[in-house]
């Protein structure tokens, strides 16, 4: 089965608009200790894949796609992969 049965925590940056996951945050919680700043990010509702793939990581582009759709991890990657070309294909026009 592909389906995706776990909905990931997204927080956001409130200096930068970065969308981290919530293991992100844990992460850096684990490297900086206290001297990581937890309260910069705010936890948000999940976002759309497009404001992923502007305001996150590749692989949390492709998590979300794949949480929303149920699909493969190749899949999403392809997926991803063609939706980050039509947007630089459409803001090439743009210009």
């Amino acid at each position: 089965m592909n389906e995706m049965n776990v909905q990931m925590d997204y927080y956001k940056s409130k200096e930068t608009g970065r969308i981290l996951l919530r293991q992100d945050l844990e992460i850096a919680k684990e490297i900086y200790g206290d001297m990581a700043d937890m309260d910069i990010f705010e936890k948000i509702d999940p976002p759309s894949v497009i404001d992923c793939i502007t305001h996150a990581r590749n692989f949390v582009a492709v998590y979300r796609y794949r949480e929303m759709n149920g699909c493969s991890l190749p899949q999403a990657k392809d997926a991803i992969r063609k939706m980050k070309y039509d947007m630089r294909k459409a803001n090439r026009k743009k210009q």
